[in-house]
């Protein structure tokens, strides 16, 4: 299995989707199942975009999505990014699970979709900055995305950051938007 990071996008045109366009359309070439997961924005935030690259060949979730998902299915998963605690809810509800993936997938996840596929990213609640558990539980990885915008990542968050993976010896992933880190497992 295949996971590519994204630390992020900031624009709301279709180049975040251009950057790995030649990948999703290679597997969908190669008669490989697709699917992007739009959970982490409202319901059709993100389709009309998917669906005018890919001419509808892609299987969008979002969350008025109403069947079971296959999750061992998919040969590629894409997680598109936006409010991390939506996204791990719909994941949930989907039963979304790494163990459930078929071993050759490759799942690209950015922003929030990389915080789902971390051990561990940073939220906030009313007191704070938070560590939030991913979905990855064997992973030991804390990640942090957009860390070359002030705006979404202010330096007193990776600073946070920093502290909370020396304090609870946690591997860091700082990324910068429009950087990927690439792992197999």
């Amino acid at each position: 299995m295949k996971i590519i990071y994204i630390g992020g996008y900031t624009n709301k045109d279709n180049s975040h989707f251009q950057t790995y366009k030649e990948l999703v359309q290679k597997h969908l070439d190669n008669n490989k199942k697709v699917i992007v997961i739009a959970l982490a924005q409202d319901a059709g935030y993100f389709a009309p975009r998917i669906k005018e690259l890919y001419k509808g060949e892609v299987l969008i979730l979002e969350d008025t999505h109403t069947e079971k998902v296959d999750w061992n299915s998919f040969d590629l998963i894409y997680i598109l990014g936006g409010n991390s605690k939506k996204l791990k809810e719909g994941l949930l509800k989907y039963e979304f699970d790494l163990n459930k993936l078929s071993r050759e997938s490759t799942i690209i996840c950015d922003s929030a979709g990389a915080n789902m596929l971390a051990g561990y990213y940073i939220g906030k609640d009313t007191n704070g900055y938070t560590i939030e558990k991913g979905l990855n539980t064997a992973s030991n990885t804390l990640i942090l995305c957009h860390c070359d915008n002030q705006d979404k990542t202010p330096l007193e968050k990776i600073g946070y950051a920093k502290e909370m993976a020396t304090k609870n010896n946690y591997e860091l992933l700082l990324l910068n938007e429009n950087q990927s880190f690439t792992i197999e497992l």
